[in-house]
């Protein structure tokens, strides 16, 4: 895990609004000690880790997103503008270049992305190389940012303003539990505090009832439209019987393993269950640990149109209704049951939740992911199988031999080291 630090040193300032002039800083914000704010002055054309900005702009974004930053989960790939204001602090803007930085939870950690773009002209000329997204604790990353908001508040001293207000009803709502449930639940619709509708907050609050807490806010942000909501409750799938239950795999919590090493773990244990050694999963194997008929996994190839969710709902016992995501190849929907084997093995623990597999970067999400890769394609064997040579001949060949995606081989060797990530930045800024 990582660490985050903001740091502030006051300054005077000539700024023409007061409460900017009061929070004038050397402002460093600094993860696993190497400084986001890195840049060189225009002026003296010197290497320096902080810049000179007001702190008031920033400390009352981070104030007015406190509930979204926390439970508004990342999309898979495509970013909304909406999305981006809540979650990259560029958006505190007032006339200040801030770096490229954006916060996105998990809902068990938070993820800092930072990436260096030239931007000719600005007063800012960042710099540095940065490493892929860093994580901490979701309470650390709560913590540092308040004592920020607090130190801005106490730097005002008697001047009245509406950070002020804001943050000392954010205050309210951490201590009202009540009120605490409505902002988590808005902020995972992607609403801004008192701007969800209530209609839809009631309607949401229903569905929880059946869906489950936790996988309610895996689907928030497909929950605005009611198409979806009709279709959530509405459409049939198939049935499955898990051939093999949680309680005959172990995590190791002393351990802190990370959601997607969790993942990896478990499905080791089920590989050499089924003494598969360095041998593909086949799609009888993948059958028989779900528990579904030939027929309806045939009948899965066959689908055209379903939800943008695949979705497993409770029956008896280890028994679900699968309601899959249509995917266009085999290894699609391999992979996609896959994920649905793992959540229903990793979140055994709740049984009144649905299985829930998208395209979102939660906790939950990490897990499945992992877990399906490690269970088709086992990062061990897929090293045996390559044998040195990581051309893109030889990866579509492995992709071929373990019956997945070349997606599913690229990402196995970025994640573990074996090649260069393309993009350090999960979505276009």
């Amino acid at each position: 895990m990582s660490n985050l630090k903001i740091t502030t040193n006051w300054v005077n300032s000539d700024e023409k609004d007061v409460l900017f002039a009061q929070t004038a800083s050397n402002l460093q914000i600094d993860v696993n000690s190497i400084p986001l704010t890195k840049n060189v002055n225009i002026w003296t054309r010197k290497v320096e880790d902080h810049i000179v900005v007001s702190t008031y702009p920033l400390a009352e974004w981070f104030a007015y997103y406190w509930w979204r930053l926390e439970n508004e989960l990342m999309p898979g790939s495509h970013t909304e503008i909406t999305w981006r204001f809540a979650h990259e602090i560029g958006s505190a803007n007032h006339g200040f270049v801030w770096p490229k930085v954006a916060f996105a939870s998990d809902g068990e950690a938070m993820n800092i992305y930072s990436k260096v773009i030239p931007m000719p002209g600005q007063s800012v000329e960042y710099i540095g190389e940065r490493d892929d997204a860093q994580t901490l604790p979701l309470t650390d990353f709560q913590k540092e940012v308040s004592a920020f908001i607090s130190s801005t508040i106490e730097r005002l001293g008697e001047l009245p303003s509406e950070l002020k207000e804001m943050w000392h009803i954010v205050q309210e709502e951490i201590s009202d539990p009540e009120k605490c449930i409505v902002r988590k639940i808005e902020a995972a619709l992607g609403f801004d505090p008192e701007e969800c509708p209530e209609d839809l907050l009631n309607k949401v609050f229903a569905l929880q009832k059946q869906v489950g807490n936790s996988s309610t806010k895996e689907v928030a942000p497909f929950l605005r439209e009611e198409s979806f909501r009709d279709g959530l409750l509405g459409v049939k799938g198939f049935s499955s019987s898990l051939s093999i239950l949680s309680d005959e795999i172990q995590i190791d919590k002393t351990k802190n393993l990370l959601p997607w090493q969790e993942g990896v773990e478990i499905a080791r244990q089920i590989r050499k269950k089924l003494h598969l050694g360095e041998k593909p999963l086949v799609d009888s194997c993948l059958r028989d640990l779900l528990g579904i008929s030939q027929k309806d996994f045939d009948a899965y190839g066959a689908m055209k149109d379903s939800l943008p969710v695949s979705v497993g709902k409770n029956a008896k016992g280890s028994s679900f209704e699968i309601i899959p995501r249509a995917k266009t190849r085999n290894t699609g929907r391999r992979f996609e049951l896959a994920r649905l084997l793992g959540d229903a093995l990793i979140n055994d623990s709740r049984k009144d939740e649905w299985l829930i597999s998208s395209d979102y970067r939660s906790a939950r999400q990490k897990r499945q992911r992992a877990f399906a890769a490690e269970l088709l394609c086992p990062i061990n064997a897929l090293e045996g199988y390559l044998n040195g040579d990581y051309s893109e001949t030889k990866q579509e060949a492995a992709a071929d031999h373990f019956y997945v995606s070349d997606y599913t081989v690229k990402t196995l060797l970025v994640n573990y080291g074996r090649i260069e990530r393309e993009s350090f930045m999960p979505y276009a800024i």
